[in-house]
C-alpha cells in the first residue's frame, strides 16, 4: 500500500472517510495557507483562514466543482470530519456581510 496521498497518511485519510478529492482539497488548503496570501483572522486565540470558494474552483478544475455552493459543501465535509474548523464572522466595518 502507498503510505501517503497528497502528503497525508493514506491510512488516516481512510480512517476519516476521506477520498482523493478530499485529500487534494486539503493539500490545496495547506499549501495556500502556507503561502501567506490567505486572509487570517484570530478569534479567541484561534487562527482561522478565510477561503474564497470561487478561488478554489478556479485553482482546482480537476475537482469538477463549478460554483461556490459545491465548494462550500466539500469544505463542510472536512469540517464535519473534524479536519478543519469553521467560524462565522459578521462584518463590522459598515460594509455588512459575513465571512466563513
Amino acid at each position: 500500500m502507498k503510505y501517503s496521498v497528497e502528503g497525508f497518511s493514506q491510512q488516516k485519510l481512510v480512517e476519516f472517510g476521506m477520498n482523493t478529492d478530499d485529500a487534494l482539497l486539503l493539500r490545496w488548503f495547506v499549501d495556500w495557507s502556507a503561502s501567506r496570501r490567505m486572509k487570517i483572522i484570530e478569534v479567541e486565540g484561534i487562527q482561522y483562514h478565510w477561503v474564497l470558494h470561487k478561488h478554489i474552483s478556479e485553482q482546482l478544475p480537476i475537482l469538477g466543482v463549478q460554483n461556490a455552493q459545491s465548494v462550500s459543501r466539500r469544505m463542510k465535509r472536512l469540517v464535519d470530519k473534524g479536519i478543519l474548523a469553521k467560524h462565522l464572522v459578521y462584518e463590522q466595518d459598515g460594509r455588512g456581510g459575513t465571512w466563513t
